[in-house]
């Protein structure tokens, strides 16, 4: 008789964990699946935004939350922020995030795509001086306990610690619509806004050796539109581009002509097309602006109902500024077509000049009187000599610990940057100017404090100057001509 084959009792478990691995592996990708698409966004509308607006002095709503496990992406829709007077101050139609699996190797946030679809802001300069967006924070309960976080260590070269890093592959801004209301420095409420503005980073990164490519497009509710393309380096802050701004009205901005004269900015646009570098924390600051061309057309500026500049065109081309080097070279500086009146009161002054001086009535912030009485009187005080306090015992247990010094944050070399190119602005400059023109202005002047009333009128005013340089003393080489009409209306030149 055959003896029967012994049975390997280890031969069907590695055939055992390969069934069980097959069985788990879609069981744990159908729970990751339920809790990503499900109970994130679950979650999120559960508890986040009730956290968040336990902080806050406002209310945060969220329409809906949506979450792709797999490709660990996240969309907000019809997200809102309103404050305590329900006004809104903060809104998204969409946010898009898509967080890419390579941040648990790069140490640091890295995007595939942030997406902001018609996001809204409002800031509003309060009557009180403060940002509506200020308030938006709860203060800190002063009865909590508090936890004191030690201070990072600063770098071992005593250098600044660098940005965070972030990358994002592409950034992009939709229809923006930006708002601005000041209660507090324009002496009427002033309103400005901003819609569209939309703009594409096409690669983000904080990485010192990253250029930042940036293109923005901005239109203002009065047509006014601002373009800027350039490019951004974060570790250090440099920046080169290139700004033009088109049909500004300057009547928008009377508020603020009001909060410091009497004067009255009626009507004028501003365009503007200049190119720019700035590197204020590098190891070599540079600040250059090349000016292109800036102009004014049409001005007018009235006083009492009556008018005092008018029709004026104002033109500045060719601008190059070195503030590092202190040099500054103008090509020409043109003012046409205007229209100027002075008048002179009976008692000798000119309106004018009043007209100009600062309004101190407005948003100042009241002095307290000094108090009144006789001044009270101070009981002396007598001092007794004491030895100098001993040193304190490191081995003692009570001695408190020194606190940490606290490095310096990634923006000190740009503040400090800046400082250093404000105090090198006070030195001496290089300055050139190649032409300055008047052409075509008329220039009427009353006067009535004369015995008979006098009344000047000047047109044709014609003036050309230059070159003017600082190292010859700023000496004026000028030719003039202009053309007076007397009392009877018979011109003369």
């Amino acid at each position: 008789m055959r003896p029967k084959a012994k049975t390997s009792l280890t031969a069907p478990r590695p055939r055992r964990w390969r069934r069980r691995l097959l069985i788990a592996t879609p069981i744990v990708l159908a729970l990751y699946a339920l809790v990503g698409f499900f109970g994130m966004p679950w979650a999120l509308q559960r508890w986040a935004v009730p956290a968040a607006n336990d902080t806050l002095n406002g209310t945060l709503a969220v329409n809906q939350f949506r979450c792709n496990p797999f490709s660990l992406s996240l969309t907000a829709e019809g997200v809102s922020l309103h404050d305590t007077a329900h006004a809104k101050i903060l809104g998204i139609d969409r946010f898009y995030g898509n967080l890419q699996a390579s941040s648990l190797i790069r140490r640091g946030w890295v995007f595939r795509a942030i997406e902001l679809d018609r996001p809204f802001v409002s800031v509003e300069l309060l009557d009180n001086g403060r940002l509506n967006l200020a308030g938006l924070a709860k203060p800190a309960d002063p009865t909590a306990p508090q936890t004191v976080k030690p201070a990072p260590a600063a770098p071992h070269n005593g250098a600044p610690p660098a940005w965070p890093r972030l990358r994002v592959g592409r950034f992009a801004v939709t229809d923006a619509h930006l708002i601005f209301a000041d209660q507090f420095i324009a002496a009427q409420p002033f309103h400005f806004e901003i819609n569209p503005l939309t703009f594409t980073i096409p690669k983000l990164d904080t990485l010192a050796d990253h250029e930042n490519p940036h293109r923005l497009h901005a239109v203002a509710d009065d047509g006014a539109e601002f373009d800027w393309e350039g490019t951004v380096f974060l570790n250090p802050l440099t920046s080169d581009g290139r700004l033009i701004l088109k049909g500004v009205d300057l009547s928008r901005f009377q508020p603020y002509v009001g909060r410091f004269s009497q004067l009255h900015l009626t009507q004028g646009t501003l365009a503007l097309d200049v190119t720019y570098g700035l590197a204020p924390a590098d190891a070599a600051p540079r600040v250059g602006i090349d000016l292109k061309s800036l102009t004014l057309k049409g001005l007018r500026v009235e006083q009492d109902d009556a008018s005092v500049v008018d029709g004026l065109n104002f033109s500045l081309d060719g601008l190059a500024v070195d503030a590092v080097a202190h040099t500054a070279t103008l090509q020409r500086v043109a003012l046409t077509d205007a229209a100027l009146h002075v008048i002179r009161l009976a008692d000798g002054t000119l309106p004018l000049v009043n007209a100009v001086a600062v309004n101190t009535n407005n948003n100042q912030a009241s002095v307290p009187a000094p108090p009144v009485g006789p001044p009270q009187q101070t009981t002396p005080q007598t001092t007794t000599s004491t030895s100098a306090p001993a040193p304190p015992d490191p081995t003692d247990p009570t001695t408190p610990t020194p606190a940490a010094e606290t490095p310096p944050a990634p923006w000190t070399p740009i503040v400090d940057g800046i400082d250093r190119i404000v105090n090198d602005l006070l030195e001496a400059w290089n300055v050139q100017v190649t032409a300055v023109a008047i052409e075509r202005t008329a220039l009427r002047f009353t006067d009535a404090s004369t015995p008979t009333p006098a009344d000047v009128r000047l047109h044709n005013i014609t003036l050309n100057a230059g070159p003017i340089h600082s190292s010859q003393g700023y000496a004026v080489p000028f030719t003039a001509s202009l053309a007076q009409t007397t009392t009877d209306n018979t011109p003369f030149e």
